[in-house]
């Protein structure tokens, strides 16, 4: 800081204080806490200080004011890129979501067509006894009515041959007697 400032910026502190007492000097308004001044001095005192106050303070001021723009401008930023990230997020999960989804209908769906396997199974391996069960029985009643037929055979081959036997033995008996 140079001299030339360090001289204005005392002026600028000197007249603040000199506005301070115009203020504290003025006559106070019973209850109310306030107090009437006089306002040409006051507006005098504040005059001054505006044209004391150096480039820097406007330069200041001016740079300030572009800060909070900036800030302004920063915030509303972030707030569009958190919504952004936000939607994203919602549409991430939405995306995981579905995906869950998707993997439990398939889950659910393999677990449905297991099932359906193993009572198709069930049912075609129950059909199968019950064929051969009836297989089983069908070939048991062909061998029954077989032996019923070879016994049936046997005793007419048996029957004829005892008939035959009697013949011959008859015949030899009326050979006999003719003889």
């Amino acid at each position: 800081m140079n001299s030339n400032n360090s001289k204005l910026l005392g002026k600028v502190f000197e007249l603040i204080d000199n506005l301070e007492d115009v203020i504290e000097n003025g006559r106070n308004m019973p209850m109310t806490g306030r107090a009437l001044i006089d306002k040409e001095s006051a507006m005098e005192i504040i005059k001054e200080l505006r044209v004391k106050l150096p480039d820097e303070m406007t330069q200041a001021k001016y740079i300030w004011a572009q800060r909070n723009q900036l800030l302004d401008e920063a915030r509303n930023e972030a707030g569009v890129i958190v919504k952004q990230a936000e939607a994203n997020m919602i549409a991430m999960i939405d995306d995981h979501e579905i995906m869950r989804k998707a993997h439990k209908r398939a889950t659910e769906k393999e677990e449905n067509t297991r099932k359906k396997a193993r009572e198709l199974t069930l049912r075609t391996n129950e059909t199968i006894e019950n064929k051969f069960f009836d297989a089983e029985k069908i070939l048991e009643q062909t061998l029954e009515f077989m032996r019923k037929n070879r016994m049936a055979m046997s005793s007419q081959t048996s029957n004829q041959a005892m008939k035959q036997q009697a013949m011959q033995r008859a015949r030899q008996i009326l050979d006999e007697d003719e003889e």
